[in-house]
């Protein structure tokens, strides 16, 4: 366990990275610690970080394990983030929108062959409506969300804005009133297990006022309360036998023994953090400034620390720092960090890039671009 003085250390830092053109403004608007790159580059992988504030989807990676890669791109109000095998799903302002990854297509890229190593390609959107979309997973039974708006779990389905699976056993009706702010779910085994709250309330926003101290995990499968008055728990995830799970408001990272029934603090960031993935040995946790025009967020006890947005990466076995990339500017919250495995040099395209329109991808395997788009 780190001490207070060193936990939130980040010696050496640096900003320099490719940037590619037209996503991320240049500029030092961001600093690393050389443990970031030095583990992404071990991992071989990409963070995927979501900021709604900004309205970006940021992926950072490393190419040569002293550097980092960042590469930003514009989504409307982008929250969850769902990774699986070569899909990645996003949750936006109005719609949950799913991508598909082909390492072929980056290989035979016109404007850059053999540059990237993959790429994103939309394929499908659920048009969900301001419904308000945190946590995203997916499972045995397709792709699954966290309605904050309506209270209650959801799977993504054809025909409907959502299909409503699960809510809270106090929720007496399911309506657009953010009672209790359900906002993380936790999967085990293909199924959702355990779901974060900010407060047992049947009320219109009557979480608001003590989330500072009311909030809840649930087990979904028994409707059992597993942890209560907790600061404001977000990112529920089972690795193993254990539950992790964030404590915003005091910034600590919890881990829960589901075997003993024993709870522990694993790391102290004093950061107001949100977003949580893990991968092998390590946890990625995303951290955020604090809105000081809200006055609930402002009296947090972390809100002393004047913590920068970003993402901590945290030793599994320790609970030491291990590496870190902060945001200077422009990028002020962060909502979810995810791992992109077998990755260091992805992209995005949308459907407002002409090149979403170039690519094909068949289900037999076989992947071309399009040399010309009809202009009618």
């Amino acid at each position: 366990m780190l001490s207070p003085s060193s936990a939130n250390a980040e010696p050496n830092l640096k900003n320099t990275a490719e940037i590619d053109p037209a996503t991320i403004d240049g500029g030092a608007f961001f600093s690393y610690s050389p443990g970031l790159p030095a583990i992404l580059h071990g991992l071989r992988c990409t963070l995927a970080v979501s900021t709604y504030q900004a309205g970006k989807m940021i992926l950072v990676s490393s190419l040569n394990g002293k550097h980092i890669r960042m590469f930003g791109k514009n989504f409307p109000r982008p929250m969850g983030i769902a990774v699986q095998d070569n899909k990645m799903a996003v949750a936006g302002k109005y719609a949950v929108e799913v991508f598909a990854k082909s390492k072929g297509l980056a290989y035979s890229y016109p404007e850059n062959p053999k540059h990237f190593d993959s790429i994103y390609f939309p394929q499908t959107t659920y048009h969900t409506g301001f419904t308000d979309m945190h946590d995203l997973a997916w499972g045995n039974d397709g792709l699954w969300a966290v309605n904050t708006a309506f209270s209650c779990l959801v799977t993504m389905e054809e025909g409907f804005h959502f299909a409503p699976k699960w809510h809270p056993p106090f929720i007496t009706e399911l309506s657009p009133d953010d009672r209790c702010h359900l906002n993380g779910l936790a999967m085990q085994d293909g199924q959702p297990a355990f779901v974060s709250m900010l407060g047992r309330s049947d009320t219109k926003e009557g979480w608001r006022g003590k989330h500072h101290e009311a909030g809840l995990i649930m087990d979904i499968r028994t409707n059992d309360v597993l942890l209560e008055n907790l600061p404001m728990p977000h990112s529920p995830r089972v690795h193993g036998n254990k539950l992790y799970f964030l404590l915003s408001a005091i910034g600590k990272v919890m881990e829960f023994d589901l075997t003993t029934q024993s709870l522990r603090e694993l790391c102290d960031t004093k950061c107001f953090i949100r977003g949580l993935d893990i991968y092998q040995n390590f946890l990625f946790v995303g951290t955020s400034t604090i809105r000081q025009s809200s006055r609930e967020f402002a009296d947090l006890p972390v809100s002393r620390e004047l913590p920068l947005a970003g993402v901590k990466i945290i030793d599994l076995n320790t609970g030491e720092i291990a590496g870190t990339l902060s945001f200077s500017e422009r990028v002020l919250e962060t909502f979810d960090v995810k791992i992109i495995p077998g990755t260091i040099r992805t992209t995005i395209f949308t459907m407002s890039d002409e090149q979403a329109l170039q690519g094909i991808m068949m289900a037999n395997g076989y992947n071309c671009w399009m040399r010309e788009i009809p202009k009618s």
